[in-house]
């Protein structure tokens, strides 16, 4: 487990979200467009990846 495992995720899936924005701009897709659908991923991403360290967290608590 990392030391800040919240942060570190989304740090990694905000970087990759500019590098899917800067690939949706470069590829011709509207700045508009390429906006929502990096946010989504990164939205998307970062919520699950948040949910399973919460879940990993709350198992690890719960053994005596």
């Amino acid at each position: 487990m990392p030391k800040r495992p919240f942060r570190d995720s989304a740090i990694l899936y905000g970087v990759l979200a500019a590098i899917l924005l800067v690939a949706g701009i470069a590829s011709g897709r509207g700045v508009v467009a390429s906006v929502v659908v990096a946010f989504a991923v990164f939205a998307v991403a970062t919520s699950y990846a948040w949910w399973r360290f919460q879940r990993r967290i709350d198992k690890k608590e719960a053994k005596p």
